[in-house]
């Protein structure tokens, strides 16, 4: 495998909770180049999540050493100090975790402690003020999901476009806004978005997930599928992706290989009522009708409401059902 995806794996094994996967990969990276910032990075993260402080600090000091401009790194290590108790050691590590990028909010709001603790009230004040500012956004984020639950999607839109204009790489306003796209035939614009989170964090499965709805909706099918593979090969549950690229197989008549991507996420979770509907429509356009009532008659068990809109939708339109049934909304699997 590709040893940027063993990274991605890594690193969503980190997010999962699942440490030994984390570290039998990074050993495996690092065995091929002891030098890769990104892998030392997320062992000292590891570490880190393990409570081996100490050990943590020592590894991001092995970064800086090789990388000595890596913000994340600085701010990585002033975190370890800050609750190693070193106070002088954790400012000077955020501090040039911010002058190297300051648009990181986590790093800012921890200084601003640090710096209440040191006593230096006027300098904690002056981070303060920029916090407050992190912290405004973050409400009016906030506030636009809570405009979508509510199904005032033009003022989430609005409040998004207002975080954007004070924070262009704000990651929340950007994931409500591709979702606000999609729903509203605003796939290039997506798309741009989408790419921009992968720029950003390349390892978060979702953002190919998004990637790749937005190029389906614009019958780029080739690129599509690639994006779902790659959320896919990535994750360390990979049935969203399997879910998608169904999705995208089916919109595009290739109705056999969306169905074996139906059977591989029922493989791990026989109780998803969405892949049970989706095979169903499989099975029902490839003529294997008997096979398509069981599996329907497996969704009206596990969700009646679900089954019998699925029902409602198959018998009146085959291929709509294929883009559409699979629809419970999902964070990370728009529909495509």
């Amino acid at each position: 495998m590709d040893p940027q995806q063993q990274f991605f794996q890594a690193l969503s094994a980190l997010r999962s909770g699942d440490l030994t996967r984390c570290e039998t990969i990074c050993a495996s990276l690092l065995a091929i180049n002891p030098r890769e910032v990104n892998t030392l990075r997320l062992r000292g993260q590891l570490l880190e999540r393990r409570g081996e402080l100490a050990q943590a600090a020592a590894e991001f000091k092995k970064v800086l050493q090789i990388a000595p401009d890596f913000a994340h790194a600085w701010a990585d290590l002033g975190k370890v100090e800050e609750n190693l108790g070193q106070l002088k050691s954790a400012e000077q590590s955020l501090r040039r975790a911010l002058q190297l990028d300051a648009r990181l909010k986590a790093p800012a709001k921890l200084l601003q402690t640090v710096l209440e603790k040191l006593g230096k009230t006027a300098q904690s004040a002056e981070i303060e003020t920029i916090n407050k500012k992190h912290a405004e956004l973050k409400a009016k984020v906030q506030q636009a999901f809570q405009l979508t639950k509510q199904g005032d999607a033009v003022g989430a839109e609005k409040l998004c476009l207002e975080v954007l204009a004070a924070d262009p790489e704000n990651v929340g306003a950007k994931e409500l806004l591709i979702d606000r796209a999609l729903e509203t035939d605003r796939a290039r614009w997506a798309e741009e978005m989408a790419r921009a989170l992968i720029r950003k964090m390349p390892e978060r499965p979702k953002w190919w997930l998004k990637l790749a709805a937005s190029l389906s909706r614009q019958d780029q099918m080739l690129e599509a599928e690639e994006a779902a593979q790659q959320a896919i090969n990535i994750d360390t549950d990979p049935s969203e992706g399997q879910m998608m690229l169904g999705a995208i197989y089916s919109k595009d008549n290739r109705f056999d290989e969306a169905l074996r991507q139906y059977d591989l996420v029922l493989q791990q979770r026989p109780d998803y009522v969405a892949a049970l509907s989706q095979k169903a429509t499989a099975l029902k356009t490839l003529g294997h009708q008997q096979q398509a009532i069981d599996a329907y008659q497996q969704c009206l068990q596990l969700d009646p409401w679900f089954a019998e809109a699925a029902w409602s939708a198959a018998t009146s339109s085959t291929r709509r059902v294929a883009i559409i049934t699979y629809l419970i909304p999902s964070e990370s699997c728009p529909i495509p």
